[in-house]
């Protein structure tokens, strides 16, 4: 049996992900058969939104435009709540995200939290130093306190089921044997890191450049720790990869064929090999798409049933707090308007739907 859950994530310093159901599935979930199931042996079907929180700010955008409660009915596609929340304001940053995961959880909501920066800020380059592994801002010691620290700050929270480890590793400084063996040292030791926080999260774990590629699995320099991570943890570990309009698979045209483009040469390594994945950051302009753009979700969303996959759209809320030195600005990959009171598409909301694989909600 499937149990279809639709999901949202909350992108921060370290930061939340998560499932929708009319009622919690049983937790944890555990990785069996090359899928992920909840505790009665179901399959989850991880269908997801991106809610970011990883600015200057550190809070989950857009709760100076709307309730929590009605952002989380928009997520759950429910009534609509004409509430505030003044309890958010004198709060720390810890029990904001505790309180935004409460409000979700309530609502049948599963929660994947993100690590997607060290330093605050817009994400992603080469130079900002928060993509590689002893960059300006990127530690390895804080980074690994940190994943357990808040595994521990949330494991008491159910609907709290995943962690990943990084957004979008990138480096253009050290060439690809040498980022492999980075690699190969540092993410077995964070997947142990998240689980001595929490042994019953799911470990989502990203790729090379971008999180972009999964290839270089099929090089030969595999360390004996990896290998070890992929059999004593293979309950735990979910492989997630990126897909942008302007990713590097090639480009489509309305008519053409979906076999222009490269996905599975760079990203079907986990699900070849076994593990399940989730495209955790699927995005193209809402504001401005055209017929390329629907053309390409279309193969996107052929990928996605090949494989099976889970996925989160990128990204929920249309304006920031603060960005580039504006208030309130703006963002053109936003499914919901600039205020948050409504969706801004409903052909990107069809496609999205188009997506699920899973059956009917739970």
């Amino acid at each position: 049996m499937i149990n279809t859950l639709r999901a949202m994530a909350l992108f921060a310093l370290s930061s939340i992900a998560s499932i929708r159901s009319t009622s919690l599935p049983p937790y944890p979930f555990q990785v069996e058969d090359g899928v992920i199931k909840n505790s009665e042996g179901m399959i989850v079907d991880m269908q997801c939104v991106n809610w970011p929180g990883h600015m200057e700010t550190n809070l989950p955008e857009g709760l100076q435009m709307q309730p929590l409660e009605m952002i989380v009915d928009l997520i759950v596609a429910s009534n609509l709540y004409n509430s505030h929340n003044p309890e958010l304001i004198d709060e720390g940053l810890g029990r904001i995200f505790q309180t935004v995961a409460e409000a979700l959880g309530e609502k049948g909501v599963y929660v994947l939290m993100s690590n997607h920066v060290s330093k605050s800020s817009w994400c992603c380059s080469f130079d900002d130093g928060n993509g590689w592994w002893n960059d300006e801002f990127f530690s390895p010691d804080a980074w690994l306190d940190s994943l357990t620290g808040m595994a521990k700050l949330m494991e008491g929270q159910s609907n709290v089921i995943a962690m990943d480890l990084r957004n979008e590793l990138r480096t253009d400084k050290i060439g690809r044997e040498e980022q492999i063996d980075d690699f190969m040292k540092y993410v077995p030791a964070a997947i142990d890191a998240v689980l001595e926080g929490n042994p019953d999260l799911l470990v989502f774990v990203s790729g090379l450049s971008y999180d972009n590629d999964w290839s270089f699995l099929e090089e030969g320099r595999n360390s004996d720790e990896w290998e070890q991570a992929l059999v004593s943890k293979k309950s735990n570990v979910v492989f997630e990869s990126h897909i942008y309009s302007w990713s590097p698979f090639g480009d489509i045209s309305p008519g053409e064929s979906c076999d222009n483009l490269t996905f599975d040469e760079h990203l079907s390594w986990p699900v070849r090999n076994g593990f399940p994945m989730v495209l955790s950051e699927i995005g193209t302009s809402i504001d401005a798409y055209e017929e390329t753009d629907l053309t390409w979700l279309n193969c996107v969303r052929d990928f996605i049933l090949e494989w099976r996959l889970g996925y989160a759209m990128w990204l929920l809320t249309g304006s920031y707090y603060f960005r580039g030195g504006e208030l309130n600005a703006p963002d053109s990959f936003g499914l919901l308007s600039t205020d948050l009171s409504g969706y801004k598409s409903m052909d990107i909301i069809d496609k999205n739907r188009e997506m699920q694989w899973g059956g009917d909600s739970a």
